[in-house]
């Protein structure tokens, strides 16, 4: 486990899985999506259907967060519950 600060905000991060150990809106997701969600909150979205987000990876984002290597886009819904989850 280790700590990461993402979008302004610190995160305890599981080292073998890369996913966000806290409990609250990003728990249980990868690391990168407090990022993406941020981004959103900033009014950038490449893609809003009203009910999921989808965001372009780019260079810089697997620079980042290498483990978007081999992804194109990431997708991002925010449950009834107010959890913000990848799909």
């Amino acid at each position: 486990m280790f700590n990461q600060t993402i979008a302004g905000h610190a995160f305890s991060i599981d080292a073998s899985k890369l996913t966000i150990n806290d409990p609250g809106r990003f728990g249980g997701q990868p690391r990168y999506v407090p990022y993406y969600w941020d981004i959103y909150m900033d009014g950038v979205a490449d893609r809003d259907d009203g009910t999921t987000l989808g965001f372009d990876v780019s260079a810089e984002d697997v620079a980042a967060y290498p483990e978007l290597k081999n992804r194109r886009t990431v997708r991002l819904v925010q449950s009834d519950q107010g959890f913000i989850e990848e799909v």
